[in-house]
């Protein structure tokens, strides 16, 4: 079980239950029922919000409270959806639900399924929205990795039924389906280019004759055999060029979106009121089902997570009714914008004020949130104020165990038996001071290496030849991402080069930028692919002599935890926190 989850998080929530349930519960070991609202669970994650939820149900569950997730069934364009981790299970129950707004009726079916914990006789409950008809767009997404995304069907969809009540939308369609298109047109020219990025790391020298990658090589104007002889000043020049281009198609792209529709309507004000639609109506079908639920059963409490604004829809739909569970509200990222076009409040917002107790998971994001909260009253003093005093700061947390060194060496020799044989026992490995054992784990991942490249195991593997186990080794893990700020690792790259040291990247996300830190340090070691990871992140985590943070703000930190738990150190002193 979590251990830091459970205590950090847990002691929280049965604290707000004595203050919200009226003493109800003691604040000993009380089984209670929870539903949790969310958009990210199990394998379906855009972030550290999946993560996070994934092990307070687990930690709940495996307790013994009942616990219930209700979440929304993305798709996208194939039909495909993003939770996969329901393909082996059986829906035990199909129901059709249907919600009215202001506006519109919604039908939705909801599959009902038994989701078992590992190694337990626990299980969660968990409710599947599809929404069907005229509002089926809600949940079709461009990629299943993102569920925030709408499609571009489901756009137009939302367009659609948005000019049948609004006459400005229906005037001004055709100038909008031209600035659709347009975008669509950059978004995929920008595709194309980390396409072309994604070609250049290919490490077969040989190409079939009349290739599909041979003919885009060849539409670029430069020879496939050239650039796959890694001919350097080729390879760094065309690079270079790519990165001129996509920089162009962006500065193009935000252009587009500033371009006015109508009065006070920017084209990315259009853009962000479908998404705050969407937001609103699956929040309705979220609460309508949480409703079925806490009226069939005992729900002790609902727990909605960052996305839109349930609690205001179920006070409505269960009022009267005398058995409104505690709503809680937990806001999991820094990125609160609390008001969208003209003061008009955004879902987020609603649901915040509409809840027994707000959630935040780090001081830092009760800051974002104060100062967004002072800036929007700033700018439209007549919306409602939040009612700070129901604001609790939890912070994320981890299980130590999983991500202490002694765990980890025991993993990787289960996983590598024979190779690292000579290497001590789990036993003798616990004896060792830490700094012998990080340097076990380099010379554990340099002795498994040549096992793994004459297997042809590694996806990425240019780095596993020039790879010195004897070098200090600096980590990065996380996406390649805005939000990460990540550009900053090629100073860490020549930073590394210059003082002679390893420096390991764990992530995937900007294949251009990648290919790029690969052309001018092909010694540092790239883990862009799960299957690189799972295979000797392990290694990469344990031996880690330094950790790399690259953004400038983080709303928890969950891999500064991590860490910590691994013990970083810099320089000669052991440091219990990591450094950035």
């Amino acid at each position: 079980m979590p251990k830091l989850i459970y205590r950090c998080f847990s002691k929280f929530l049965m604290t707000l239950l004595c203050m919200l349930v009226s003493g109800f519960f003691s604040c000993s070991y009380a089984k209670f029922s929870t539903i949790h609202i969310t958009t990210e669970f199990l394998n379906a994650k855009a972030g550290g919000l999946g993560a996070v939820v994934n092990d307070i149900v687990i930690a709940q569950a495996l307790r013994g409270d009942k616990v219930t997730v209700i979440l929304p069934m993305f798709k996208n364009n194939a039909g495909m959806h993003a939770y996969d981790f329901l393909n082996p299970f059986k829906s035990t129950l199909k129901e059709t639900i249907k919600v009215v707004t202001d506006d519109s009726l919604i039908e939705a079916i909801v599959y009902s399924y038994r989701i078992p914990i590992a190694i337990s006789d626990k299980f969660i409950e968990l409710r599947a929205i599809m929404p069907i008809g005229d509002f089926s767009y809600l949940t079709e997404i461009k990629n299943t990795s993102n569920p925030y995304i709408l499609s571009d069907n489901a756009v137009l969809t939302a367009l659609n039924l948005w000019q049948k009540k609004d006459k400005r939308v229906k005037e001004a369609r055709e100038k909008i389906d031209h600035n659709i298109s347009e975008l669509r047109i950059l978004d995929n020219k920008i595709r194309e280019i980390s396409d072309k990025a994604l070609l250049l790391e290919t490490e077969n020298l040989k190409l079939p004759k009349s290739s599909v990658i041979e003919h885009i090589f060849l539409s670029t104007g430069l020879n496939p055999q050239t650039i796959l002889e890694r001919n350097a000043k080729i390879r760094e020049a065309y690079i270079e060029k790519l990165y001129v281009e996509r920089e162009r198609l962006v500065i193009a792209r935000k252009k587009l979106l500033l371009t006015n529709i109508f009065e006070n309507w920017t084209f990315e004000g259009i853009l962000y009121k479908i998404a705050n639609e969407k937001a609103y109506y699956i929040s309705c079908l979220a609460a309508m089902v949480s409703k079925n639920v806490a009226l069939n059963e005992k729900i002790d409490i609902i727990h909605t997570h960052h996305f839109g604004n349930e609690t205001k829809i179920i006070k409505e739909l269960m009022h009267g009714s005398g058995k409104c569970p505690a709503l809680v509200k937990s806001l999991h990222g820094l990125n609160v914008k609390l008001t969208h076009l003209n003061g008009r409040e955004h879902p987020i917002k609603v649901g915040i004020q509409n809840a027994d107790a707000i959630h935040v998971v780090s001081k830092g994001s009760l800051y974002e949130l104060i100062k967004d909260s002072s800036s929007d009253l700033l700018s439209y003093p007549e919306n409602e104020v939040i009612d700070f005093n129901k604001v609790f700061v939890a912070t994320n947390g981890i299980d130590c165990d999983q991500f202490s060194l002694t765990k980890k060496w025991k993993i990787a020799k289960e996983k590598f038996k024979i190779e690292l044989a000579p290497f001590p026992s789990d036993i003798e490995f616990q004896k060792l001071d830490v700094y012998e054992q990080k340097k076990y784990f380099k010379f554990a991942l340099a002795t498994i290496l040549p096992v793994l490249l004459k297997q042809d195991k590694l996806q990425s593997s240019v780095w596993a030849e020039q790879f010195d186990p004897k070098k200090p080794m600096m980590l990065f893990v996380g996406r390649l991402c805005k939000e990460k700020a990540y550009e900053r690792l090629e100073i860490a790259a020549k930073v590394a080069k210059e003082s002679n040291s390893n420096l390991a990247i764990m992530g995937f996300g900007d294949t251009l930028f990648e290919l790029k830190i690969k052309a001018k340090y092909p010694e540092v070691i790239f883990l862009n692919t799960m299957q690189d990871q799972e295979l000797i992140g392990d290694f990469l985590r344990g031996g880690a002599d330094m950790c790399l943070l690259t953004s400038n703000q983080e709303t928890a930190g969950v891999v500064l935890l991590e860490c910590c738990a691994t013990i970083i150190f810099a320089g000669w002193r052991q440091l219990w926190l990591p450094v950035s």
